[in-house]
């Protein structure tokens, strides 16, 4: 690939930014020098002055054919991903096909057709799965698998299964899988949706069948799927990990009572816990004007739960961000019914990680560029074993966000990707990517692709 020299930029590193020059040889940091100081004769340079140089972000959380033809997805949702700065994609898959199967078949298109470098999770939902761990990980090499408690005594209606061979979707079996992770591979993860089904299953019927309740209201929504049901799921797999001594990785946490807890409980618990949030939380509440187009689970929750959630990045408790991206057009969001009962969850939000960051983290609250750079990229490639990404370090992958901090941009159609809305519509960010590099190679500039596909598979 050759090389380039980056100069006149500022760098974001992991305990500070300041200006350096960045040589990438062959898709990798090969050196940084203080500006002006890299004497090498260099094939190609880059003048990136008043920009800054971020991590590219990582997403541990997208749904890629969820609801939209998955090939559909990762050509056109890729390219959407790298407009926003987003360099590498966790995709979580959960289906009752065979892994086997589909997985292969996954990494040949996408190896063709990603403009991401990519990787997966898997979901477990019967019985079969969980004892085929240990091959998923030497043959297929994913080493981060999902679990839902959203779904006790349910998964096997909801995935169409075999009465028998499905998964309970209970805390003991949360146990058993950690247990047999830990004694197969200690850096592997258990990610975990958390909502109580105690709590919200008999909360949702009640909420439904209120005629007092604004069946077409973000609060009602929320109320159906209590903030109260998710803590104390949240809760209960803390320290069932403790006990274990696990490795989980908590997703897209929209209650402040999560990261009170997981604060509190921090200087206590054994076991390693990663705690993800999600671009929506941090922006939008129960008021938004996208109304039930940001209908998700769990749910967005109040203005006082995103401070918490903000909080959390500054101090560490919130680890890492993930979009919980589900591509998908009115039509099928829409396609049961528009009352809260009816809604399908869930809506695109690809490539927003570093604009929300930027605007509402730098920008509004004064939160570092270093700090941010952590939830973007660097304690996730740690959590799931990305051993060259996420970070500024010779020899790592040159997986760039090349920001102009000052650069707004209003949400529009232009924006939206192959998708017909976005719950961001309207909404003016300051701070995107001038510049989107993976592995050396730009993708995009100026908020246009110019480069064809180049991801590529992470085995792990």
């Amino acid at each position: 690939m050759g090389e380039m020299l980056i100069k006149n930029g500022n760098v974001v590193f992991e305990e500070d930014t300041y200006p350096a020059d960045i040589l990438v040889r062959d898709g990798k940091i090969a050196a940084f020098f203080k500006p002006g100081e890299c004497k090498e004769v260099i094939d190609e340079t880059l003048d990136i002055s008043g920009l800054y140089v971020m991590p590219g972000s990582i997403d541990p959380h997208t749904h890629w054919g969820i609801y939209k033809d998955y090939k559909e997805d990762v050509v056109e949702d890729s390219k959407r991903a790298v407009i926003g700065g987003l360099t590498t994609v966790l995709q979580f898959h959960r289906h009752n096909y065979d892994y086997f199967d589909t997985v292969p078949d996954y990494i040949k298109f996408c190896d063709e057709k990603s403009m991401v470098d990519y990787t997966f999770s898997l979901g477990l939902v019967k019985k079969s799965q969980v004892a085929d761990i240990e091959r998923y990980m030497k043959e297929l090499h994913v080493t981060s698998f999902k679990f839902y408690l959203d779904k006790t005594n349910r998964l096997e209606e909801h995935y169409g299964l075999t009465p028998g061979t499905g998964l309970l979707g209970n805390k003991r079996e949360v146990m058993d899988i950690l247990r047999k992770l830990k004694e197969l591979d200690k850096d592997a993860v258990l990610c975990l949706h958390c909502e109580d089904t105690e709590i919200f299953y008999p909360e949702q019927r009640l909420t439904f069948d209120n005629p007092e309740l604004d069946q077409y209201h973000l609060s009602s929504y929320s109320k159906a799927r209590p903030d109260f049901g998710e803590a104390s799921a949240v809760l209960s797999v803390l320290w069932v990990n403790h006990v274990v001594d696990g490795n989980i990785y908590i997703v897209h946490n929209s209650a402040g009572d999560d990261v009170r807890l997981a604060r509190q409980l921090k200087p206590i618990l054994k076991g390693k816990v990663g705690l993800e949030t999600c671009p929506h939380y941090l922006v939008l509440d129960e008021n938004a004007s996208a109304k039930l187009n940001a209908t998700v689970v769990p749910p967005i929750r109040t203005a006082d739960d995103s401070e918490e959630l903000w909080k959390g990045i500054e101090d560490g408790t919130i680890t890492s961000m993930g979009t919980d991206n589900c591509p998908c057009d009115l039509s099928t969001k829409y396609k049961k019914g528009k009352d809260i009962e009816h809604v399908i969850p869930g809506f695109p939000g690809a490539g927003m990680i570093l604009p929300i960051l930027i605007n509402d983290g730098y920008h509004k609250r004064g939160i570092s560029l270093s700090q941010l750079s952590k939830v973007n990229s660097i304690n996730s490639a740690r959590k799931f074993g990305l051993k060259t990404k996420g970070e500024m370090r010779v020899g790592y992958d040159a997986d760039f966000a090349i920001m102009d901090l000052d650069w707004e941009r209003t949400i529009d159609k232009e924006l939206f990707g192959h998708c017909d809305f976005s719950i961001y519509d309207g909404m003016t960010f300051k701070g995107w990517p001038r510049y989107t590099m993976v592995r050396g190679k730009i993708v995009q500039k100026d908020g246009k692709i110019v480069s064809e596909p180049t991801g590529k598979f992470i085995p792990r």
